[in-house]
């Protein structure tokens, strides 16, 4: 007669191993769970990436959407020298209130320095202002933070003349050229704004410096 001792035990047995097993499974997916979610955790208190143009996650930051959108009125302006009053007020927005008066100046400057003239002179900036080679840019390639200053950002403009009309003998090139500007950035009562531009092309024609500084240097007469 089948000992009914021994397949008691072998049921218990059985019983345990699947036990043990269930076990396992359950701590298997016990760690599988929490390091999902640690994972989860530190993509999520992760500082943004910084992409070409200083944006998070390819979205353009506040700077650089103000950099982008004065340079898309600048790039309607180019050869002009000092703005006149209207053209300021449309790029008002986007400068702090320092920079505002230092433009409004100028233009009060430049406009005094034609009128006292016994006849036709030129401006007294001519070419591009807002950019340091003198027949302007043609495209932004990237803006990127300073690696020493937070508040600067640094414009990678472009020229190239095959979408210029060169017909001009006066143009400084003819081939096309890349270079580097400096933008300083402030914030002024909850605004991201322009406060400054250096200009650092090393070309043959152009302005070189602060353009504050370019416009506070000019004569009213």
């Amino acid at each position: 007669m089948p000992s009914v001792i021994g397949k008691d035990v072998g049921s218990f047995m059985e019983g345990a191993c699947w036990l043990q097993k269930g076990r396992s499974f359950y701590r298997f997916q016990t760690v599988t769970f929490v390091s999902a979610l640690v994972a989860v955790l530190c993509l999520c208190m992760a500082p943004p990436l910084q992409g070409a143009a200083g944006s998070a996650h390819g979205r353009p930051n506040r700077a650089t959407s103000v950099v982008n959108r004065f340079y898309e009125i600048v790039s309607g302006l180019q050869g002009e020298g000092v703005p006149d009053s209207a053209t300021i007020e449309s790029l008002a927005p986007y400068l702090s209130s320092d920079f505002l008066i230092v433009l409004r100046n100028a233009w009060k400057k430049e406009k005094q320095y034609q009128e006292d003239a016994s006849e036709p002179v030129p401006p007294q900036i001519e070419g591009s202002l807002f950019c340091s080679l003198f027949e302007g840019f043609t495209s932004i390639r990237s803006i990127t933070p300073d690696n020493v200053r937070a508040n600067y950002l640094n414009i990678a403009f472009h020229y190239d003349p095959g979408r210029k009309n060169h017909t001009d003998s006066t143009s400084s090139t003819f081939l096309p050229v890349s270079w580097t500007d400096r933008v300083i950035i402030t914030k002024e009562n909850g605004r991201t704004v322009i406060d400054d531009i250096y200009l650092m092309n090393q070309a043959s024609f152009g302005l070189r410096g602060s353009v504050k500084e370019i416009l506070k240097d000019l004569k009213a007469d």
